[in-house]
């Protein structure tokens, strides 16, 4: 209930400040469990990939969140997953994603691992094939526009900035391969399918310039 609530207000909230929007909605599963890998520019995302999917989303934060008073009741009743850090971070982190999409859940994973400096999609791990083919679940390419200049690295406060999500077909992993090898090849094909939507979204932002331009003389 407080998921949804929340999500409610930051809808308007979002639309107000940032003008959101989402393409492909219709993208994301209407059942079972489900990945949601993206790109990463600002610590928004989450809440802007929570706003974006119809159905609740879980994702992992640091333990440490989880005890400030207030913050910690808030963050896990909006998809939030406590996760130890140490040497057993990446296990720990697995095993509590594979155990939320085995429940039927969305779960959202940043396959490049952190915040992109420059805006631009980095090299993404080999993480989010093995999340996929181990628990057998779709996963959901993402690409979001406009939240490194809502909310940059380092800033203090939020700006009033575009931010649009963009949301890919969902991609199946093969069955049956546990190969080391089958995680890559398939994290490569959730980033060509990201960057794709990165050209195409570059390709109609020229093209709509194009056509400013043109009116112009």
């Amino acid at each position: 209930m407080l998921y949804s609530i929340i999500r409610f207000f930051l809808t308007i909230i979002f639309k107000i400040l940032f003008r959101f929007q989402v393409f492909g909605r219709g993208n994301f599963p209407q059942k079972g469990g489900f990945i949601v890998a993206a790109n990463h520019l600002s610590y928004l995302d989450p809440m802007v990939l929570g706003v974006s999917s119809p159905r609740k989303l879980n994702f992992l934060a640091k333990d440490d969140l989880f005890k400030i008073k207030g913050f910690g009741f808030l963050i896990s009743n909006v998809g939030a997953v406590p996760v130890k850090m140490g040497t057993n971070q990446n296990i720990s982190a697995f095993r509590s994603a594979l155990s939320l999409l085995s429940k039927g859940n969305g779960f959202v994973i940043f396959p490049e691992g952190a915040r992109s400096l420059n805006g631009k999609i980095q090299d993404m791990r080999a993480g989010v094939g093995f999340l996929a083919i181990k628990s057998r679940c779709p996963v959901v390419p993402v690409l979001i526009v406009g939240t490194e200049k809502a909310l940059p690295l380092r800033a203090k406060c939020i700006r009033p900035r575009k931010v649009t999500v963009y949301v890919g077909k969902v991609l199946f992993p093969p069955l049956g391969s546990k190969e080391h090898k089958s995680f890559e090849e398939f994290s490569h094909r959730v980033e060509d399918s990201i960057r794709d939507l990165e050209s195409r979204v570059e390709n109609i932002s020229k093209l709509e310039y194009a056509k400013k331009r043109n009116k112009n003389f």
